[in-house]
């Protein structure tokens, strides 16, 4: 980007400053920042860098919230998180999975042997899948965002940054708690509550819980919700020296589960011209004009329509967690270990993609973090470490988009790796910082991968009988399925595919179909070592602003996908980083200005597609594979202004310009053939052995919107004893491509979002009444998109219509 277009940025904010109406997490009663307003605006303290500091005064791209932010905006999970980062985008995929966007860093693919793009962590412990992470957002002290690699404290995974949810420790010498009730719309109904009990003088146990339900937001009843959530802590002060934390946790995730929409298809042999569905966008998958819709579409394979959907679509997921953190504080530093394990099982039934999932999956993880922080003197500081990660993941998975394909599988991942970083304080004003992680990942897996494919062998259309295959979900009603459909018609070997799976000549005498049954296991394993580190720079201008400079290396560890030969393994990406930030504050810490600039390299990037995984014999799969590079840059503009002690205004800003430098992929040559008009954007060229290149290069990264602005004004109007807060946000988004193939669909137009809030509460905060509106313009946006490979129909995930309601909480 050139450096006119960020200072002209940078200008129009500042000129602004005064005028413009913001969003931004700081309230005038944030939870753990309750302020004098005269003084000046909140200060959020941070445990980004494994110490406490003030986020003001730390020299790192982080944005944060507090948790009564978080209450405030009814933000139950993690897709939620978007709307109050600009530089995160999220969705949910289908089932447990969350797929994650940071600046353009992330993949559409969540499947349990791939590993996502930034560090999700709990209470300090890292969590290795994004579907394992529902059920935390209730109770929170803060949720942290830090931006870029994390090549230091946070070295696993963490190419694109960390998301670090903080719950509230306990207290000690303190019994108090808080109840919310929150009833709106759509049978919205929420209830969130805690309490802290002092146990002695120097132990304190803090229970917590959560339950959220709401209706579906689709017709056909999903996008539904049924949470609920429950936690415990206790802390103890054992000695002056040493203190113990335990905590353990439990969600479970059921209802129906997030849905999509059919949009329309691509449609063959017209160039693949697009056709609306002309359904509702909330019309959802499996109402009955949408499973009509469905069974128009063509299975090239078979040359046969569609059926309905044959399986019902739920989720019952449960996830447990315990934890502990040990501190003991010696003449030289402060020890810290943090011991965890993790367990989840996912059973869900959905159809986001255009066809039947169905996931039953096991997940266990074990991780033990010990550091040591001290000072050699008064100028200089460190903090080194060793961490420990072990998962295992069990799955039995079935996905029937025509292609029936099951995957059994057994994935392990070991890692290890020491880490340090050193402060040296040059002088008063001026502090360097260099930090080195060493990180050795060993992953192995152990599937069977099984497809059964119905092909035409003649004239096909409805006939011999029922053509499309059903949903199995096991080897074993594979083999039963295959011998029954054997028994039942006239039957004769048929040798017409070039390669040595069994395969079955059905037919009625006059038409014909062939049923193949591919299988094949897959046991390979992976090890991969590598050096990240961290150089930073930070300068005070001036008691109130912070200049600060860094260059960090990220690394993510490569993987498996259910594909033949080559395919089935890909490489780990790396994403090296350089920002220059500034923070600083005004007019006696009433005006805050925090800008960043930023430039990332990104290589190797991995990214999921469908296509060929062995050409010769025309097998295709959906894969991860190393196949992008690209330049991303751009500045963040952050601006608080207390105009007057009871009002607020703020506006967070994001230039991103997001592009890949190299985009070149192999894919089957009946997907989007040459011709006019192509739907893809991308340049297509057909090679003699049928399959086709697709290069993308130049195009603008997937999820990454040039433009994203929150804007807000929040006012305190005081009475004798009592406040009236209102509220309202807006975030704007320009558009982005939601889809994996660029096509003119997959191009989410620019759009606003807007919320509006009223409390009321007495002066002691005793109890409060909300009465809130939230996407006022009832815009449901689509925020994935994606083309079922076969039928060559899109569906959309859409974001949540206009949703209302009220909320009363009562602290006691």
């Amino acid at each position: 980007m050139q450096i006119k277009t960020i200072a002209k940025a940078i200008y129009l904010t500042l000129a602004s400053a005064t005028l413009t109406p913001a969003l931004y997490s700081a309230t005038l009663h944030a939870a753990e920042a309750k302020k004098d307003t005269t003084s000046g605006l909140e200060i959020i303290e941070v445990t980004a860098q494994r110490k406490v500091e003030n986020m003001q005064k730390t020299g790192i791209a982080i944005d944060a919230v507090t948790g009564a932010d978080i209450a405030s905006m009814g933000l139950t999970q993690t897709a939620d998180l978007g709307k109050l980062f600009p530089s995160l985008s999220l969705s949910s995929g289908g089932g447990a999975s969350t797929s994650i966007f940071l600046r353009g860093v992330g993949n559409f693919t969540n499947t349990s042997y791939t590993d996502p793009a930034l560090a999700f962590s709990y209470d300090g412990i890292y969590i290795a899948r994004s579907q394992a992470t529902s059920g935390l957002f209730f109770d929170l002290e803060r949720v942290e965002v830090l931006k870029g690699p994390q090549g230091t404290l946070y070295g696993r995974n963490a190419t694109g940054g960390a998301i670090n949810v903080l719950p509230t420790a306990p207290i000690l010498d303190d019994n108090s708690g808080y109840l919310t009730v929150n009833l709106g719309n759509y049978g919205s109904q929420k209830l969130e509550g805690a309490y802290n009990f002092a146990v002695g003088d120097a132990s304190a146990l803090r229970l917590s819980a959560s339950l959220n339900a709401h209706d579906a937001y689709n017709d056909d009843g999903t996008s539904d919700e049924d949470n609920q959530a429950f936690r415990v802590q206790f802390y103890s002060e054992l000695s002056d020296n040493l203190t113990l934390k335990i905590g353990a946790d439990y969600a479970n995730v059921a209802g129906v589960g997030v849905g999509a929409s059919f949009i329309g298809e691509y449609h063959y042999p017209d160039n693949y011209s697009f056709a609306e569905s002309g359904l509702s966008l909330d019309s959802g998958l499996t109402t009955d004009a949408a499973q009509a819709y469905h069974t128009t579409l063509l299975n090239g394979p078979a040359f046969n329509f569609y059926q309905a959907f044959d399986k019902e679509l739920y989720q019952d997921n449960q996830f447990y967690g315990i934890n502990a953190e040990i501190n003991l504080t010696t003449e030289t530093g402060v020890l810290t270990v943090i011991p965890a394990y993790r367990k989840g099982f996912v059973d869900s039934i959905h159809s986001v993609p255009g066809f039947i999932a169905w996931n039953d999956e096991e997940y266990e993880q074990t991780s033990l973090e010990v550091r040591f922080a001290g000072d050699i003197n008064e100028n200089i500081d460190y903090l080194v470490g060793a961490y420990y990660f072990d998962e295992k993941v069990q799955g039995d998975d079935s996905y029937n988009p025509g292609v029936l394909a099951l995957q059994d599988f057994v994935v392990n991942t070991t890692s290890y790796a020491t880490f340090g970083r050193i402060t040296a304080n040059l002088s008063d004003d001026l502090r360097i910082t260099g930090g080195l992680r060493y990180t050795k990942d060993s992953k192995d897996i152990d599937a069977l991968n099984q497809n059964l494919i119905v092909a035409c062998d003649g004239v096909c259309f409805g006939a011999p009988g029922t053509a499309l295959l059903p949903t199995l979900d096991s080897a074993e009603e594979v083999d039963s399925y295959y011998t029954e459909l054997a028994a039942s018609g006239v039957t004769a070997p048929w040798n017409g595919i070039p390669n040595p799976f069994p395969s079955l000549l059905w037919t009625d005498g006059t038409n014909s179909q062939v049923l193949v049954h591919l299988k094949q296991t897959l046991k390979n394993s992976l090890d991969k070592d590598k050096i990240t580190y961290r150089l930073g720079v930070d300068y005070d201008l001036s008691e109130d602003s912070l200049l600060y400079s860094t260059f960090e290396t990220g690394y993510r560890s490569g993987g498996f996908s259910m594909a033949l030969g080559e395919k089935s393994v890909y490489q780990p990406e790396y994403l090296d980083a350089f920002t220059l930030g500034m923070k600083s504050q005004f007019l006696s810490q009433r005006l805050r200005f925090n800008v960043e600039l930023y430039y990332w390299q990104y290589e190797d990037q991995q990214l999921a597609h469908f296509g060929y995984d062995d050409p010769v014999n025309k097998s295709t799969a959906n894969f991860t594979e190393n196949i992008g590079e690209s330049t991303i840059q751009g500045v963040d503009i952050d601006t608080l202004y207390l105009i007057t002690e009871n009002t607020l205004l703020s506006a967070k800003i994001q230039y991103l310009d997001a592009t890949y430098d190299s985009f070149v992929y192999n894919a089957p040559g009946n997907v989007f053939p040459t011709g006019t008009p192509n739907p893809t954007q991308c340049d297509t060229t057909q090679l003699d052995d049928g399959s086709m290149t697709v290069d993308c290069s130049g195009k603008t990264a997937f999820v990454s919107p040039k433009w994203t602005i929150n804007l807000g004004i929040q006012h305190t109007v005081e009475f004798e004893d009592h406040y009236l807060v209102a509220s309202i946000d807006s975030q704007y988004k320009s558009e982005q491509y939601t889809g994996f193939e660029y096509t003119d669909q997959q191009l989410v137009d620019s759009n606003w979002s807007t919320n509006m809030q009223l409390t009321f509460s007495p002066m002691d905060d005793t109890w409060s009444t909300s009465v809130y509106v939230r996407n006022l313009e009832n815009n449901r946006i689509g925020t994935l998109n994606q083309i079922q490979p076969i039928a060559q129909s899109l569906t959309s995930v859409l974001s949540a219509p206009r949703t209302m309601g009220v909320r009363f909480s009562l602290n006691f």
